[in-house]
């Protein structure tokens, strides 16, 4: 099955060049890594669809919940807009 948004591809476990690093997220200035150990990881990069590598037993449901999320977010950080969702701002 697919998801859209995500190719299903093979995902580094740590991101090279890394300049910021968490427990599940990784960032350098072109790329995110979004580590979830029991849905997969999801890298992110400014241009083209984010690529997957699916955890053991993640389903379809399990990936688009965090590519409509934390995953769109990034994607949006990357490409320079803000992510706003469910939001309101006063300016």
């Amino acid at each position: 099955m697919t998801v859209p948004g995500l190719v299903e591809a093979s995902v580094p476990e740590r991101l090279p060049g890394a300049v910021v690093r968490g427990p599940v997220v990784e960032a350098a200035p072109e790329t995110v890594l979004i580590r979830l150990p029991l849905v997969g990881r999801f890298l992110v990069r400014a241009e083209g669809p984010a690529r997957v590598e699916r955890a053991p037993g993640a389903t379809d449901a399990d990936l688009r919940c965090f590519a409509a999320g934390p995953v769109a977010a990034a994607a949006a950080l990357l490409r320079g807009t803000i992510p706003l969702r469910a939001a309101a701002v006063v300016i």
